[in-house]
C-alpha cells in the first residue's frame, strides 16, 4: 500500500478512535464502477482533528487494484493505493486489503470535517468491468483516528456534542411522576438528536436528590441530573474529572420544560452554564398523508451508470406517523433517451417484488403512478426506480452512460391502517405522535424499564414522539406502553401468556395450549404486541428479573430492536431471547384453511418456545374451541 499526503498537519497530544457506527456512518461505505465518489461529513469532538481513517477494502475477484484520492474544500489531501489480495497457498484467500487514508488538513466547521472519498478501480484482464450492478469497492471495518484531547463544554450550549456514545441519566431511587417524565423526555430527546450513532442510554440511581455520584470522564460521554426542586433551571456542573454533567431542576410540569431545551434550536443560545425556560411542551409534527419527496427531505435522487442504473427512494413510515394501509407514489423524473439500437425499461421494485414497468421512450421522461399493497409496506421500505438497457452495444470503456433521475417533486400518498397490525414493525409509527405509558407504580426499576423501551423505539424513529405518564391504568383505544407488575394481571388480551401450569397462544379461531409436563410454567418476561381497541399497546410483563434481562440484551445492540418482527420476544430462564409470531399470519389464509394456518403459525411458535425450556418434553396440542386465555394468576 503506497500513501501520498499532500496536505499535513502537525502531530497532536494524544490519538482518539472513533468507529463509523458512533460516528452515524454505519458499517461500510460502497463505491460502483470504476471511478465513484462518496462525500462524508465527519463529528469532530472539541479539541481534536481528523487525522486518518483506518479501514478495509473488498473488492471483486476482477479487480487489480486501484486508489482512493481524499478531497477537502476542493484540494487533494491524500492518494492511497491498494492492490487485490494475492492468493496464497496455505491460507483462506483473503479478501479484504487494510488501508489508510490521511485526512490531516481537512477543512473544519460548526464541530464538522466534510471529505470526498474518489475511488478508482482497475479492472485486473479487461478495460473495463463487465458488470453494473455490483461494489467495484466497499470500505469495511471503518475507524476514524483523531489527533487531541476532547474538550468539556465550557457552557450549555456545548453541552451535546457533535458525536455522542453514552448518556447517563440520573434519577432519584425514589423518582417522582415529574421526573420520569422529564428523564423521559431526555433520553427520547437526545436519542432522535443521535439517531444515527448507536448512543447507549444508561440510568444511574441517586440516594437522595442532592447527590452527586462520582462518574469519571469518558470520551463522547455526558450525564444528566434530573430532580424536582423549588427553583427552576438547567445548570452545567462545576465538576473536576468528572464526566460533563448537567443538572435539570424544577416543580411539576416545570420540569419538563427544563428538559425539552435539549430538543429545542435554543440550546444554541445557552452561552452560559445555568439558565431557566419556560412555556408549554409542544406535540411533534409530523408529515401529512399526501406529501412529495421534497417534503421528507428526500433530494439529489440520481444515478448514472452503463447497462443498468438504480435509484432507491427510502419509504419511512415513521415520518408520516402512522402505520400504512397501501401507498400511492406518482413518480417523475427523467433519463438518458437511448440511441435507435438499443432499447430498455424502466422496473420499479419494492425489494425483489415489481409494482410498475414500462419501456423507455425517446422523450427521456417519468411520469408515473405506483400501488404499494400492505403486504409489501414494512416500517422501513425501499422503492427501487431502475433503468436497465438492451441492445447493440460498443466497445469497453465506449458505452454511453445513462443517468437517471427521480423528481423530488415526486408524491406520495398513504392510506392508514385502522386498526394497525398487531406487530413489531408497526411500531413506533402507530405511537406517534404521542404514546400513553401506564406504570404500575413510580419506582426506579420501572422508570428505567420504560426509557430502554422508549430510547429502543425513538431511535428507529425518524419523528420524536411525545411520553405521557399515568399510574391510572391502561386507557382504551389509545397507543400505549404498559409495563405490568410481576404477578398481576394483564388487562389486556396478549399472544402468550400462562395459566400456571402451561402456555396459551391466542388465536382469532380459538387457543392452544402448550403443556410441558412439569407441573408449572416456567417463569418468563416478555414485550408483546398486543391490540387496544383501534390502536395497540406494548407490554412488558412477567417476571422483573427475566423482562430485564430482555431488555438489557436489546440494548446492548440497537440492530436488535430493530430487527424485531412477529408480534412476542420472549426470555426463559435459559439460553437468549426468542422471538415469536403467534397467530400473525391468520389474515392470509385462503378460505377454509383458516385453522390449518394457525395450528401451523401458533405450533410453531409453541414448539420453538418448548426448545428453549427442555430438550424433550411432553408438548400437548388441543384446542379450546373460542375461548380467551386466561390471565396469569396472583403468586
Amino acid at each position: 500500500m503506497a500513501v501520498t499526503t499532500l496536505v499535513g498537519a502537525p502531530a497532536a497530544s494524544a490519538e482518539v478512535d472513533i468507529t463509523s457506527q458512533d460516528l452515524g456512518l454505519g458499517d461500510a461505505i460502497t463505491f460502483f464502477g470504476d471511478r465513484d465518489t462518496s462525500t462524508l461529513t465527519l463529528a469532530v469532538p472539541p479539541g481534536t482533528a481528523p487525522e486518518a481513517m483506518l479501514a478495509r477494502v473488498e473488492t471483486p475477484p476482477d479487480a487489480a487494484g486501484g486508489w482512493i484520492d481524499v478531497h477537502s474544500a476542493g484540494r487533494l489531501l491524500s492518494r492511497t493505493e491498494f492492490s487485490a489480495p494475492a492468493p496464497a497457498d496455505d491460507a483462506p484467500p483473503e479478501i479484504l486489503t487494510p488501508v489508510v487514508l490521511p485526512l490531516s488538513g481537512a477543512e473544519l466547521g460548526n464541530g464538522e470535517a466534510t471529505v470526498e472519498l474518489r475511488t478508482t478501480v482497475v479492472p485486473a484482464e479487461t478495460e473495463c468491468f463487465t458488470f453494473w450492478d455490483r461494489p467495484t469497492a466497499t470500505l469495511r471495518d471503518i475507524i476514524v483516528r483523531y489527533s487531541g484531547d476532547e474538550a468539556q463544554p465550557p457552557g450549555i450550549s456545548e453541552f451535546l456534542p457533535p458525536a455522542l456514545r453514552q448518556l447517563t441519566i440520573a434519577l432519584p431511587a425514589e423518582p417522582s411522576e415529574s421526573e420520569v417524565s422529564a428523564a423521559i423526555a431526555i433520553a427520547a430527546a437526545v436519542t432522535h438528536r443521535y439517531r444515527a450513532h448507536n448512543v447507549r442510554v444508561d440510568v444511574q440511581p441517586l440516594a437522595d436528590r442532592r447527590d452527586i455520584p462520582d462518574l469519571p470522564i469518558e470520551l463522547l460521554s455526558r450525564r444528566v441530573i434530573v430532580t424536582e426542586a423549588a427553583e427552576t433551571e438547567l445548570e452545567l456542573l462545576p465538576l473536576d474529572n468528572q464526566v460533563a454533567t448537567l443538572r435539570v431542576a424544577g416543580s411539576g410540569p416545570e420540569l419538563a420544560n427544563q428538559a425539552r431545551l435539549l430538543s429545542n434550536n435554543l440550546l444554541a443560545l445557552a452561552t452560559g452554564t445555568s439558565l431557566a425556560i419556560s412555556g408549554d411542551v409542544t406535540v411533534p409534527r409530523i408529515a401529512p398523508r399526501a406529501t412529495t419527496l421534497s417534503e421528507l427531505g428526500l433530494s439529489g435522487l440520481t444515478a448514472t451508470g452503463v447497462g443498468r442504473v438504480a435509484v432507491s427512494i427510502p419509504l419511512d413510515q415513521t415520518r408520516i406517523g402512522f402505520d400504512a394501509a397501501e401507498a400511492r407514489v406518482g413518480v417523475k423524473g427523467a433519463y438518458t433517451p437511448l440511441p435507435t439500437v438499443m432499447n430498455g425499461r424502466i422496473t420499479a421494485r419494492i425489494g425483489d417484488r415489481e409494482v410498475g414497468s414500462w419501456p423507455m421512450t425517446a422523450d427521456g421522461r417519468i411520469d408515473e403512478q405506483i400501488t404499494i399493497p400492505r403486504s409489501l409496506l414494512t416500517r422501513f421500505s425501499t422503492l427501487t426506480m431502475t433503468a436497465e438497457i438492451a441492445g447493440e452495444s460498443l466497445a469497453c470503456g465506449r458505452q454511453q452512460p445513462v443517468t437517471l433521475t427521480i423528481d423530488s417533486a415526486s408524491t406520495i400518498e398513504f392510506d392508514e391502517a385502522t386498526p394497525p397490525p398487531p406487530i413489531f414493525d408497526s411500531l413506533p409509527q402507530a405511537f406517534i405522535p404521542t404514546v400513553h405509558a401506564a406504570l404500575p407504580e413510580l419506582s426506579f426499576g420501572n422508570a428505567d424499564r420504560l426509557i430502554s423501551i422508549v430510547t429502543g423505539l425513538q431511535r428507529q424513529s425518524a419523528t420524536p414522539f411525545h411520553t405521557e405518564i399515568t399510574t391510572a391504568g391502561v386507557q382504551t383505544g389509545l397507543p400505549s406502553i404498559l409495563i405490568v407488575d410481576e404477578n398481576t394481571a394483564v388487562p389486556l388480551p396478549l399472544p402468550l401468556e400462562t395459566s400456571g401450569t402451561a402456555f396459551l397462544a391466542e388465536s382469532a379461531d380459538g387457543v392452544v395450549t402448550l403443556d410441558l409436563g412439569t407441573g408449572e410454567a416456567p417463569p418468563y418476561g416478555a414485550l408483546q404486541v398486543a391490540q387496544n381497541g383501534n390502536a395497540l399497546a406494548l407490554v412488558a410483563s412477567g417476571d422483573n428479573t427475566l423482562l430485564d434481562t430482555l431488555i438489557t440484551w436489546l440494548d446492548d445492540d440497537p440492530a436488535r430492536w430493530a430487527g424485531l418482527n412477529g408480534n412476542v420476544v420472549v426470555q426463559l430462564p435459559q439460553g437468549e431471547p426468542q422471538v415469536l409470531s403467534i397467530g400473525a399470519t391468520e389474515a392470509t389464509a385462503a378460505d377454509g384453511d383458516t385453522e390449518t394456518t394457525m395450528r401451523l403459525v401458533v405450533t410453531g411458535a409453541l414448539v420453538a418456545l418448548a426448545a428453549g425450556i427442555v430438550t424433550a418434553a411432553v408438548i400437548g396440542l388441543r384446542r379450546r374451541g373460542t375461548a380467551k386465555p386466561q390471565h396469569r394468576p396472583e403468586g
